[in-house]
């Protein structure tokens, strides 16, 4: 081999080596990078646990011995709660967010930095509960850290301490809407978007509380639910002491398990009075002026103005009087109200009250500036007890007249659509009387006479199927019956 020969094989073996140098260097860079990154990783999480044990250890340390609730103050708890957020560990807790960049540990201590952020938020007011909740159960999903799971998961069932301690000092009204976002935690059933208070117990009550709801009037079922919110808030307080048996938080749960108990004795008893006829009807329960009747006294204004025997008139000889108290409270109404807040009147009767009290109502009423005649009910089916409208008869500016019917003498009470002018004479004259339902498929314009001598129940049974359409069997589903009906009560 010549000199220029053994000159470029020496230079290709200067090469490799070279290259072999090369690699071996950048590999144990690579593996001292690496290295070095893992420890600047652990060394975050480190310092992370140790906050975290710190917190807890203050909190432990802190947790208030006297748990009495104080008029116009915070309870205890709270207070404790909320001076956690100044704890100077605490602060620190949001150092490590830029100490973990660019570490493989950034997404998982940013996660936990925004939770911690969120929380301080939550509890200034400034984060919806809703955020909150994503927030925690997001990390509480996704963290391998066992003092963290134990921090959200008691954090979550404190969320119930200033509901439960709180609501002693708010008013009645304010009270469904306070706990309502609660309910949403303790029964693990968010309201759907832009959903208000009823509508979400309605759906609550057909979806999770069925058995409980279906023996409760609707209207009592807010303050009902106390006791179902109450147990399924003992019920998070025993999940976290089986899960986290050690926890120094169960002292402070077991003191407010205590109070919750307390609680369930306070169960109330709720009875419906008057107890309406039933109806498939979904219409809104509403009306200007509304009469209460149970079967022993008609209700108007806060007075009892009527007074009854089972469901019938006690004294004939009472009805001028209540016919005066009548005029006098509408026209106080009137002056508070205005004239055309006065047209609606509701019957809010129970189903054992004769149709002659209803008459002597209608009697009442006629010549103010009441316009409308509503019959109140109440919807049982789909296990939600809601009251509603099953009919109405319109009495003003409609042409009524006396009819012959049955043997029996009909004075006029109205026509079911003021709007719509009833042309001719009814294609069909229905008797409404004690045990029948009447229908009329197909038909535009009916007579309804009604026998004066039947219970309100019946006739709302009798009246029903005239004003309400199911679009199956069930009733699920409701509509309008679009037919014209004109009524009498026949004597």
């Amino acid at each position: 081999m010549n000199r220029i020969g053994i000159f470029n094989s020496l230079r290709l073996v200067l090469v490799v080596f070279a290259a072999f140098l090369s690699a071996s260097c950048e590999e144990d860079l690579g593996k001292r990078q690496e290295k070095a990154v893992g420890e600047k990783s652990s060394a975050v999480m480190g310092k992370l646990r140790h906050y975290l044990e710190e917190i807890v250890d203050e909190m432990g340390k802190t947790i208030p011995d006297n748990a009495e609730k104080k008029p116009g103050l915070k309870h205890p708890f709270m207070t404790w709660r909320m001076g956690v957020l100044e704890f100077p560990i605490y602060k620190k807790l949001f150092e490590l967010e830029a100490e973990a960049k660019r570490l493989p540990v950034e997404a998982e201590i940013g996660q936990i930095i925004e939770y911690f952020k969120g929380q301080e938020q939550f509890f200034g007011r400034e984060l919806k509960l809703k955020e909150y909740l994503e927030l925690a159960g997001s990390l509480l999903e996704n963290t391998k850290e066992a003092l963290l799971k134990e921090l959200i998961s008691f954090d979550l069932v404190f969320l119930h301490v200033e509901p439960f301690y709180g609501v002693a000092d708010m008013p009645d009204e304010a009270k469904t809407t306070y706990f309502f976002r609660h309910w949403q935690i303790a029964f693990r059933f968010v309201r759907d978007k832009f959903e208000a208070v009823d509508p979400y117990i309605e759906r609550l009550c057909k979806e999770k509380l069925k058995d409980f709801c279906s023996t409760l009037p609707f209207e009592f079922i807010p303050d009902a639910l106390q006791i179902p919110y109450v147990k399924a808030v003992i019920s998070e307080v025993d999940e976290f002491a089986s899960k986290f048996p050690e926890s120094r938080f169960n002292s402070l749960l077991k003191v407010f398990k205590a109070d919750l108990e307390k609680e369930l004795l306070k169960e109330k008893k709720y009875t419906e009075s008057p107890v309406l006829p039933d109806s498939v009807s979904k219409r809104p329960f509403v009306g200007d002026m509304v009469f209460t009747i149970t079967p022993e006294a008609v209700n108007f204004g806060e007075k009892s103005t009527l007074a009854l025997n089972n469901g019938r008139i006690k004294n004939p000889g009472d009805l001028a009087g209540f016919k005066k108290s009548v005029a006098e409270t509408i026209k106080k109404m009137t002056e508070e109200k205005g004239p055309e807040n006065m047209e609606a009147v509701l019957i809010d009767a129970d189903a054992a009250v004769k149709m002659e009290v209803v008459k002597a109502i209608y009697e009442a009423v006629k010549d103010s500036d009441a316009r409308t005649l509503l019959f109140g009910a109440r919807r049982r089916i789909e296990g939600v007890n809601r009251r509603t409208v099953a009919g109405g008869v319109s009495f003003k500016d409609v042409a009524m007249k006396e009819r012959k019917f049955k043997g029996m003498t009909c004075l006029p009470l109205g026509f079911s659509n003021p709007y719509e002018e009833a042309k001719g004479e009814p294609e069909e004259f229905l008797l409404v009387a004690a045990g029948q339902a009447q229908q009329a498929e197909g038909k535009k314009y009916v007579y309804a006479g009604v026998d004066s001598k039947i219970t309100y129940g019946d006739f709302v049974k009798g009246i029903d199927r005239l004003y309400s359409k199911c679009a199956k069997e069930d009733c699920v589903d409701v509509s309008d019956a679009k037919i014209q009906i004109e009524m009498g009560l026949c004597l």
